[in-house]
């Protein structure tokens, strides 16, 4: 059987943000991509230094209390990755024994649109505790790696005719494994209206995503979104690789969610009176973020208007009824 795709290649090529740490002080020794693309840095001001140090952590004590905890699963944690931007994550971690140095893995998901989702959906508590369970179980599919995470990869064999596919990759098609596969089996459960794209990325292999469906042999479409590289590696000839993530379940997860926020905004647009969303930004403005069409009748601005300058709100309030207004919502409207 051909080789594996390289650890660096297939690491760096995964679509969800990884670090590898030293177990012994917490200093990064490696990140991938989507790590450094999430989080706006430079691999050179990343290796070698720890998270804390990098601000991911507005408190130790949370740290502290999260390494106390490893190995886990789908630890919700609230880290700085950028400056004055705070994420939702979900974090999942593996020990790595078999080093010299023990080592921990780190892979997590983006989960601010979960929070997003309760401040914007609030008011109906039993619609939140539903979306809210629906992204933890759709989470819980797709945010390990290979076997857990439905993340599979292939790279190239020997023949032109034939790749080679990690175990992830037929767990995740449902086709019978086998050392090689053809280029032609390999490719043709893919949607004929979705692989003139999927051709594209294969033939720029630049690391870019593609998504496209794949006709299940027991009748199912699955969503999977790819990303085709191609690299040397230690010296090998020119590897061309893919890395493939089943996201079935988090397309449904996200188009229920967004099902229910249309409904509950057309509740809202029922509603005899003014119902609008703010937030606090970092640096202390103030933003309105959604408001209903019952606006113009009553400020004679439209929802529009409003949201692209929240001042367009306070010129609408008595000034001496700003203060009682904004102890009152526990929002600065001045």
């Amino acid at each position: 059987m051909p080789s594996s795709l390289p650890y660096a290649a297939f690491f760096d090529g995964l679509p969800l943000p990884a670090a590898v740490t030293r177990r012994s002080d917490g200093r990064l020794v490696d990140v991938n991509q989507a790590w450094l693309t999430l989080t706006g840095l430079q691999r050179a001001d990343a290796i070698g230094r720890t998270t804390l140090e990098l601000g991911h952590w507005p408190d130790p004590a949370d740290r502290a209390a999260f390494l106390s905890r490893v190995p886990c699963e789908n630890q919700l944690l609230q880290l700085m990755l950028r400056p004055g931007r705070v994420y939702s994550v979900r974090m999942h971690t593996t020990l790595i024994e078999s080093t010299d140095e023990p080592l921990i893995l780190n892979v997590f998901t983006d989960a601010t649109h979960e929070t997003a989702a309760h401040e914007a959906l609030r008011f109906s508590e039993q619609a939140l505790a539903q979306a809210n369970q629906l992204l933890q179980h759709r989470l819980a599919l797709y945010a390990e790696i290979e076997q857990v995470a439905r993340v599979g990869y292939w790279t190239n064999a020997g023949s032109d005719q034939h790749v080679f596919w990690s175990p992830g990759m037929y767990a995740m098609t449902g086709l019978q494994p086998v050392d090689l596969i053809t280029r032609r089996e390999g490719r043709g459960r893919i949607h004929p209206d979705d692989l003139p794209a999927w051709l594209a990325a294969r033939a720029a292999a630049d690391g870019s995503e593609v998504e496209f469906r794949w006709l299940h042999p027991d009748g199912r479409t699955r969503w999977l979104r790819s990303r085709i590289g191609r690299t040397v590696v230690d010296g090998q000839p020119l590897t061309d690789f893919g890395v493939v993530h089943d996201i079935t379940d988090e397309r449904e997860a996200r188009l229920q969610l967004a099902e229910q926020l249309r409904l509950l905004r057309s509740i809202a647009e029922r509603v005899p009176g003014l119902t609008y969303q703010a937030r606090r930004n970092p640096d202390g403005t103030a933003q309105i973020t959604y408001v209903n069409d019952r606006a113009f009748d009553m400020l004679e601005f439209t929802p529009e208007e409003l949201m692209a300058d929240v001042r367009r709100l306070y010129a609408r309030v008595h000034p001496d009824d700003l203060k009682s207004l904004s102890d009152l919502a526990k929002f600065p409207f001045t």
